[in-house]
């Protein structure tokens, strides 16, 4: 006669033995092969894992502090990013396709040899070197004309009014690309002003007007720091910053990778490393992708979006 097994004991067994089985299955497979692993194998167990975990919500087939582990332990190996959604590198030396690229302020360009090329405020203007586009040439000609004619004594306030209009506090480039909830944004991203002044920020927007979405907000000062963001209707908060080492004031490219889970978790990578981590409750996809110039001289030699299809 076979002995009946309370419920009770039986979830708790069976809760055991599939935590036991996950752990091993996810060792074996990282230490057999780790670059494969987390490109193939792994991402198809974690991938099966998570239809698992929402069957058991549904279900209510598992009590939550369990589900709760399981979804942390996946979330571990997840890498969901599996849809190119834009790569650009700029080395067609156009910005009106594939991706078609539209500017508010003529802040930005393409510099041969580096890439997207963004550049704004006077100081820099005036220290401009050869890799400058005609378009900064112009520019330049403009302040040597209110120079002269202010020594000419040839109205000079006008002429000031002018020049203060050509120096606007921020120049955006924007693309529109639906961009899912969860998703991984990386920017290959060189500070080139001298002095190391200003402020460049990046992220999606939600919305033809761009009026909300999230970025990361890179401030050059003495002390550079890293922020995660979100705004919406002209109100922004900080939710992360980083602040500690040089950043990006050694004039050197660096590779600033920001990623976001379906659950709202964001990680943001500066050369590989973690630097920042948090999470927000927003779970709507976004419109478009926005870069701003609110001061200074960036070269910016890439930009990768990937998107997740759950």
């Amino acid at each position: 006669m076979l002995a009946i097994v309370p419920a009770e004991k039986r979830e708790v067994y069976m809760k055991r033995m599939l935590l036991f089985l996950l752990c091993t299955t996810v060792t074996s497979i990282a230490q057999a092969d780790p670059l494969a692993a987390s490109a193939d194998k792994t991402q198809q167990m974690v991938n099966e894992l998570h239809t698992i975990i929402d069957q058991g919500e549904r279900n209510r087939s598992a009590d939550y502090n369990f589900i709760n582990t399981l979804r942390e332990l996946a979330e571990r190996y997840d890498q969901p990013w599996n849809q190119p959604l834009l790569y650009d590198d700029f080395s067609d030396g156009e910005l009106h396709h594939n991706p078609a690229w539209l500017s508010r302020g003529d802040a930005f360009w393409i510099s041969r040899g580096i890439g997207l090329r963004s550049r704004l405020g006077p100081d820099n203007m005036a220290s401009s070197g050869a890799s400058v586009q005609p378009r900064q040439q112009s520019t330049e000609e403009a302040l040597l004309g209110a120079i002269l004619g202010g020594l000419g004594n040839h109205h000079p306030e006008p002429q000031q009014q002018r020049l203060s209009t050509n120096t606007p506090e921020q120049a955006d480039l924007s693309t529109a690309v639906k961009i899912t909830a969860a998703f991984s944004i990386t920017l290959q991203l060189a500070d080139l002003g001298r002095e190391h002044r200003g402020t460049f920020a990046w992220g999606p927007y939600q919305g033809e007007d761009q009026a909300s979405g999230y970025q990361l907000v890179y401030q050059a000062d003495l002390r550079p720091v890293l922020k995660l963001t979100s705004f919406r209707r002209g109100l922004s908060s900080v939710i992360e910053l980083y602040d500690k080492g040089a950043l990006l004031t050694d004039g050197g490219n660096h590779t600033i990778t920001w990623q976001r889970r379906r659950n709202g978790d964001m990680t943001v990578l500066l050369d590989g490393n973690k630097i920042m981590q948090a999470r927000d409750r927003n779970r709507n996809p976004f419109a478009g992708f926005v870069m701003s110039n609110h001061g200074g001289d960036y070269a910016i030699r890439s930009i990768s979006i990937l998107g997740s299809n759950r």
